[in-house]
């Protein structure tokens, strides 16, 4: 059995540098765009900052879905306008799959003249005939941004800018639609001059995609939104991190701003946050993991300002001790009192070969009040097993998406098998 790469259904999407292309990449949302860290263990107090241990909370179970093999070998992003509708996206030897309720099945995606392949990382829809898909396009010595736009029967390009100049690295991370007419696309690209990469942001009016600068924080060399959401045409927030900060920052439907994220005692704004959704301009739930601790990070947006939610970190033995990392990496929220995270943990320090399994599927839920970690399989082939992406169509249907490892050699070893993996939960 093949599984899609990284898709969860539940019944009830920080990089310091581009990474290079023409290898495999990383493990999940590593490869946008961090190092594998094996950092300090989970269960922790840090002054003013609460990391509690975490135990798996009693919940109806996940459960892992078939798919169709050969196909997405790595799933980046998903998006369910309906219970009975969902489209993935992601790389392999096919990058999309749509699920009709009951199977899921391949939709081919065209590549763009000249490239040598592509990856889908994000994806929003509107509804099931109207999705927008973004990701980047590889070739001899660049990547450049790609968008492509499902019409519930196929897919197509749509041109979108290049920032930097000729040459010059550029990809889409994260999209958010309000309609068919109307979304805003984020990532990142390496200037010709100033940071070592730059946030990028790209606007859809229905008719052509147009860069609208993001903010650069002052100083800054390495900036990249993740994630993006909207709530309006004039309301949009997005995330991502800047020289090993966080950073959030808000579209009014004419400019972005800064906005001032969570900071504790002792570790500051020390983190990424890869995921950001929002149900109105007032409540809005980011999550992603604070650097040199391995820990989750969760923070909340009530409409003035951004607030840190503790989240709970699986608690595993390790050898050597304190080897266990903790991230998630996307969220969705059906309502302010329910959102659903995804990612991963490790044991062992995440070091491939030193165990059956390590790297591990997370997920979290958010009742309003707390968070909780709910159990999650993984399958007793893979070497690892990370979640990527997460979307609810209401508050007891969800799926999410990811990505096993089928081999002990190190995952961003040229050719390091992958297959997809699908969950559900019921």
């Amino acid at each position: 059995m093949v599984r899609l790469a990284g898709v969860v259904r539940l019944e009830s999407c920080a990089r310091p540098a581009l990474s290079p292309r023409g290898t495999e990449k990383g493990w999940g949302r590593m490869s946008k765009h961090r190092p594998w860290r094996a950092i300090a263990a989970a269960a922790t107090l840090v002054t003013g900052l609460t990391i509690s241990a975490g135990t798996a909370t009693a919940a109806s179970g996940w459960t892992i879905q078939n798919t169709p093999s050969p196909g997405v070998s790595t799933v980046d992003g998903v998006a369910c306008p309906a219970a009975n509708a969902c489209v993935a996206v992601g790389d392999g030897s096919s990058q999309a799959e749509a699920w009709n309720g009951t199977t899921w099945t391949l939709e081919p995606v065209p590549i763009p003249a000249g490239a040598g392949g592509i990856e889908l990382t994000g994806v929003a829809c509107t509804s099931v005939d109207a999705c927008t898909a973004v990701g980047y396009s590889a070739r001899p010595f660049n990547t450049s941004t790609l968008v492509e736009a499902w019409n519930g029967t196929s897919w197509s390009i749509q041109s979108s800018p290049n920032p930097g100049g000729p040459g010059n690295d550029a990809e889409l991370t994260g999209v958010s639609c309000t309609s068919a007419s109307s979304c805003v696309a984020v990532g990142f690209y390496h200037p010709a001059v100033g940071p070592a990469t730059d946030a990028l942001a790209e606007v859809w009016d229905g008719s052509s995609w147009k860069i609208r600068q993001a903010v650069t924080p002052s100083g800054a060399t390495y900036v990249a939104l993740d994630g993006v959401s909207c709530t309006s045409t004039s309301n949009c927030i997005a995330v991502g991190s800047q020289d090993g900060s966080t950073l959030a920052e808000r579209w009014d439907g004419k400019s972005w701003s800064m906005q001032s994220t969570a900071s504790a005692p002792g570790i500051g704004n020390d983190g990424t946050l890869s995921s950001v959704d929002c149900t109105s301009a007032n409540n809005c739930m980011a999550v992603g993991d604070v650097n040199g601790l391995g820990i989750t990070l969760a923070e909340t947006w009530n409409g003035t300002s951004w607030a840190i939610s503790p989240t709970p970190n699986p608690v595993v033995a390790t050898n050597p001790p304190g080897g266990s990392t903790s991230t998630l990496n996307s969220v969705s929220c059906a309502s302010a009192s329910s959102c659903t995270a995804v990612g991963y943990y490790t044991s062992n320090g995440g070091n491939p070969g030193t165990s059956s399994n390590s790297a591990f599927t997370l997920i979290e839920a958010w009742n309003g009040a707390a968070w909780t970690i709910q159990p999650s399989p993984n399958a007793a082939s893979a070497e690892a097993s990370l979640l990527q992406g997460v979307s609810c169509s209401s508050a007891s249907t969800c799926t999410a998406v990811g990505v096993d490892y089928t081999d002990p050699s190190p995952p961003n070893t040229p050719g390091s098998p992958r297959s997809g993996l699908v969950e559900s939960e019921s």
